[in-house]
């Protein structure tokens, strides 16, 4: 229930925020030759009196061809620079340089023709180098790796790594850091590899989650460990080194001034639905439709029922019967909030599918409040 109570908190807080009756707005003039851009934390574009806007990015930017095409800087709110870097005809090209709020170097790399060519360095908050990699299109090696003692562990691409990285988004496990580690030999990782949540207790423990299995840097297995067989944890939630999702901003992704959407929560029913459907054995071969349910929740997010109120009419019985059953799987909600305070709520859930050789693809999913936000 811990990442449960913390959503609601700050979604409380959020929301309880002055509004504003304006038009919409997701970029404006800042000079003649410059566009300012609002994105949220995952550089989804918002609008500029979002109360999740978190970034401001200053482009020179075509307007013909809707790219970026020139220097840019980003900021966030309180104007402290993150990454400054440039793009030619929409492509990123050259020096790209991201920030710690503290103004010191946080990484640094060079694109070319929109592909980091080169090395990727990383450094701490007290500008000590951190890690370095070389990248290619397709693959990444080690080089260097230094803990945030300054001990450094690999050296010319052999030695241990270790790192302590955030989960972001919204996830039904409630921890919000993980470390990965494991032995890297000639710049790949190799062997028996861990990753394992971080408590947030006063002394924190780490409780593996998975386990891999690495051969010259080919993933061999990789298996969810017995402690954490009843949730949703997908595999990919965890990435090996640190990243960096300003790539984001140049696909110009809008998002709706929402909780659900800034918190990650509907992104992670998208990925849990995915996952159920992908799974399924249905009869149709090619077909599409949408599904509505609607939800009747308490105002702890939990639901106490759900109905599907549409569903598509040239889909076997069969198969419909078996999507709903999905659909009507949610277990909790972020709480609806109206005046500051959580509400009892009918939540409805939209979603399309596409079925492709009998194989079920999600295609669009929305999710739409009654009362509150």
């Amino acid at each position: 229930m811990r990442i449960k109570q913390c959503i609601l908190s700050l979604l409380i807080g959020l929301l309880t925020l002055s509004s504003h009756a304006q038009t919409i707005q997701y970029k404006e003039k800042a000079t003649d030759d410059y566009v300012r851009f609002f994105y949220d934390i995952n550089y989804n574009l918002v609008d500029k009196y979002c109360e999740f806007k978190e970034i401001e990015r200053v482009a020179a930017y075509d307007t013909v061809n809707l790219k970026f095409n020139g220097e840019f800087k980003d900021f966030d709110n309180n104007g402290r620079l993150l990454i400054q870097g440039n793009y030619v005809n929409g492509s990123k090209e050259g020096s790209f340089i991201g920030y710690h709020l503290n103004g010191q170097i946080k990484w640094k790399t060079t694109y070319v023709n929109n592909i980091p060519a080169g090395e990727w360095n990383y450094f701490y908050p007290d500008g000590k180098p951190m890690l370095s990699l070389t990248l290619s299109e397709s693959d990444f090696r080690f080089n260097s790796f230094w803990d945030r003692y300054g001990t450094q562990k690999i050296s010319n691409g052999e030695g241990n790594y270790e790192m302590v990285m955030p989960i972001k988004g919204f996830t039904d496990h409630g921890y919000t850091s993980y470390v990965r580690r494991g032995k890297v030999v000639n710049g790949r990782p190799d062997g028996h590899w861990t990753i394992s949540f971080i408590t947030d207790d006063k002394k924190p423990k780490e409780l593996p989650v998975y386990n891999e299995k690495y051969s010259n840097g080919e993933l061999l297995t990789y298996n969810l460990t017995a402690l954490f067989y009843d949730y949703f944890i997908p595999y990919d939630d965890f990435v090996i080194v640190p990243s960096e999702f300003f790539n984001v901003a140049e696909f110009f992704i809008i998002n709706n001034c929402s909780f659900d959407e800034y918190s990650g929560f509907l992104k992670f029913l998208a990925k849990q639905f995915s996952a159920s459907l992908g799974a399924l054995k249905v009869e149709s071969i090619n077909d599409a439709g949408r599904f509505v349910i609607q939800y009747d929740v308490f105002k702890s997010g939990s639901p106490f029922k759900s109905s599907v109120i549409e569903s598509p009419s040239t889909m076997p019985n069969r198969d419909i019967q078996k999507m709903s059953q999905i659909f009507q799987g949610i277990s909790f909600f972020i709480p609806s909030i109206e005046e500051g305070k959580p509400i009892r709520d009918k939540i409805t859930v939209t979603v399309d599918v596409q079925i492709r050789n009998q194989e079920v693809i999600l295609d669009y999913l929305a999710l739409q409040r009654e009362k509150g936000k």
